[in-house]
């Protein structure tokens, strides 16, 4: 499957992301048709360094004209969602296809407190970190 290779880079770079979207939904075993990978990322610098490590591996490449390390300062990033509508910030991947990956940049929680109510879930072997489909938030 194409997006293995996402999750396997992620495991390997220890990038600090949980899978959202279509794809987390299908893990709790609702069926349902995605053609594009969405995650949410802990946006620090260390991390953001891991995670642009593990997607240039797998060759997959930013779309937008800026670098996601300027999501790592919360301003900038509040900034860009109210006035340019940033929502994610897409790759693509070179091999595969043109999936998508989009990484959320507009999160209503903060990230800590979705990592620490994270599962693990195996996907054709590798580990997944997800956001749980049933969680009380804050």
């Amino acid at each position: 499957m194409l997006y293995t290779a996402i999750f396997e880079q992620s495991h390997h770079a220890q990038v600090r992301y949980l899978l959202c979207g279509g794809f987390a939904v299908n893990l709790c075993g609702i069926p349902r048709m995605t053609a594009d990978v969405e995650v949410l990322l802990d946006f620090t610098p260390e991390n953001i360094v891991h995670f642009e490590a593990a997607m240039a591996a797998i060759a997959y490449r930013p779309c937008l004209p800026l670098s996601l390390d300027q999501l790592s300062d919360g301003a900038a990033r509040v900034s860009l969602i109210a006035d340019k509508n940033l929502i994610a910030y897409p790759y693509v991947g070179q091999n595969a296809g043109g999936m998508i990956l989009g990484a959320l940049v507009d999160m209503p929680f903060s990230f800590d407190t979705l990592w620490a109510r994270r599962e693990t879930r195996s996907v054709s072997g590798v580990p997944v970190q997800w956001c749980r489909c049933k969680t009380s938030l804050p």
